[in-house]
């Protein structure tokens, strides 16, 4: 299995939230784009789901760091940390390892570069602390697999 997730490390996820909805809402637009979400849904994605659907702003599409490309909505900070994986090193390596627990085993990752960084190095957080980890901790679930 893959997924596809947006990721911006940063020392705090409150200097990064107001950069997540502008690469949340493109990724969580492709559920809605021809209708209702498919499959299970809560009641708080089903309203973040509506607003996308009804106020996603096209004019806005593709044009990184855009702000405002849902119109009259605000995307929910629990909507956010389903779609994206947002904050420090330490929550992005335990969102990590937590979805290679559930079998995921690739992963497309839009960021960190892509979107804006809220702080001077964000980019290299990415590649200094969190890549090391979880490449660790996936050779170590690789040896673990291994009889010996």
């Amino acid at each position: 299995m893959a997924r596809r997730s947006s990721l911006s490390v940063t020392p705090t996820s409150r200097v990064v939230r107001p950069f997540a909805g502008s690469f949340v809402a493109p990724l969580a637009r492709f559920q809605v784009i021809q209708g209702e979400a498919k499959g299970p849904v809560s009641n708080s994605d089903a309203v973040n789901f509506a607003a996308i659907r009804k106020g996603y702003d096209m004019t806005k599409h593709g044009k990184g760091g855009a702000h405002g490309k849902l119109v009259g909505d605000e995307i929910s900070p629990d909507f956010i940390d389903r779609f994206a994986i947002v904050g420090p090193p330490d929550h992005c390596i335990e969102r990590l390892l937590q979805l290679i627990g559930f079998g995921i085993e690739r992963f497309v990752v839009v960021g960190p570069g892509l979107h804006p960084e809220a702080e001077e190095g964000g980019r290299t957080l990415f590649a200094r602390e969190v890549m090391p980890a979880v490449r660790a901790a996936m050779e170590e679930k690789a040896r673990a697999k291994v009889p010996a």
